[in-house]
């Protein structure tokens, strides 16, 4: 073997496409398109909150009541992106950086972007916070930002 650096070239397609109701949950992309606030729901029997929502808690199996998490939280993991994920990411400028993001209030996460400015590290630990861009009607009309 050379002296070499070998790249190894993966493209990974990753992309949603709702037809349907989300039921119970609707409720969740509704505040976030209309309101631009994060809901979860909370299980009034072990108190753990969910962000995205569930409707019956996993852990106990009760019913869950809507609470309002902060647009803000924590970065658990992060990786830069390298490519293109289909969605028009252009007004967040470069580098993207996807993310797991615990919001405060709740106990979970969810994968979302990471619009770092030039210079910016976001890693573990990480404080940011929601920037809505227009409408929020998908996933690329919301991001995060180092706070």
């Amino acid at each position: 073997m050379s002296d070499e650096t070998r790249i190894l070239e993966v493209q990974i397609k990753d992309e949603f496409h709702f037809k349907f109701s989300h039921g119970g949950a609707s409720r969740f992309f509704i505040e976030l398109s209309e309101n631009r606030r994060f809901m979860g729901t909370r299980c009034p029997q072990c108190g753990h909150v969910w962000c995205p929502p569930r409707i019956i808690c996993s852990r106990c199996l009760s019913s869950t009541e809507w609470v309002e998490v902060r647009d803000e939280g924590e970065v658990l993991c992060a990786v830069p992106i390298h490519m293109s994920l289909g969605l028009d990411l252009s007004h967040l400028g470069s580098p993207q950086v996807c993310a797991l993001i615990k919001l405060d209030g709740s106990d979970t996460c969810f994968k979302a972007i990471v619009a770092p400015k030039l210079g910016e590290t976001v890693q573990k630990g990480s404080r940011v916070r929601a920037v809505f861009k227009g409408t929020v009607q998908t996933i690329a009309d919301f991001s995060f930002e180092l706070i």
